[in-house]
C-alpha cells in the first residue's frame, strides 16, 4: 500500500473577508443607524424596535404582539360577569342576614362572600382574568355586602366588611 503525499494547500481556499452589514436608518426611528434587520420582512430595526421571538429577531409588526386571550374580555363576558355577580351577591346577602353575628369573626363571612362572588364571576366568564372583570366582581361583592353590613354591624365595621367583600372578590379574580 503506497501513500501519496498530500498537498497541504489542496482543498483549502483563502479566507474571504466577511461582508460587513451596511448601516441603514431604522424604519421607526430614523435618527438611529442600525445593521439589524427583521428576520421575516427584512425591515431595518434598531435595538428599541427589536422583538426576540423563538425564531429570531423580528420587527413589532411581524412579531404580532398580542395580549393573552386569558386577559381579554369581550362585552358578553362583562354581561355574564354582572349577571353572575349580582345573583351570587344577592344569595350571599340573604345568607348573611340569617347567620348569627360573631363580632370580628363576622368579617370573615364578608370576606367569604367576596371570594364566592369572585368565584361565580370567574366561572361565568370562563376563568378570564381581565381587570375590568375584577372590578365588576368587587363592585357586586361590595353591593351584596352593603345591606347586611349596614343592618347588622356598627358603621366602622360595616365599612370594613364592605371593603373586605370587595377585596375578596378582587383577589379571587386576579
Amino acid at each position: 500500500m503506497t501513500l501519496e503525499p498530500s498537498d497541504p494547500s489542496a482543498g483549502t481556499r483563502p479566507a474571504e473577508p466577511a461582508e460587513e452589514p451596511s448601516l441603514v436608518r431604522c424604519a421607526r426611528h430614523p435618527e438611529v443607524e442600525t445593521g439589524l434587520r427583521c428576520g421575516r420582512c427584512d425591515t431595518p430595526i434598531c435595538p428599541r424596535c427589536l422583538v426576540l421571538t423563538p425564531v429570531g429577531a423580528r420587527c413589532r409588526d411581524c412579531a404580532r404582539l398580542r395580549r393573552l386571550p386569558l386577559f381579554e374580555a369581550a362585552p358578553r363576558h362583562y354581561l355574564l360577569a354582572v349577571l353572575a355577580g349580582v345573583f351570587s351577591a344577592a344569595l350571599g346577602a340573604v345568607a348573611l342576614l340569617f347567620l348569627p353575628a360573631f363580632g370580628f369573626l363576622t368579617l370573615l363571612l364578608y370576606l367569604a362572600l367576596g371570594y364566592g362572588v369572585g368565584e361565580a364571576v370567574s366561572l361565568a366568564t370562563n376563568r378570564k382574568r381581565a381587570t375590568g372583570l375584577a372590578v365588576v366582581a368587587a363592585g357586586c361583592a361590595g353591593l351584596g355586602a352593603l345591606a347586611p353590613a349596614l343592618l347588622r354591624l356598627s358603621p366602622p365595621l360595616a365599612v370594613l366588611a364592605i371593603a373586605l367583600a370587595g377585596a375578596g372578590a378582587w383577589g379571587r379574580m386576579r
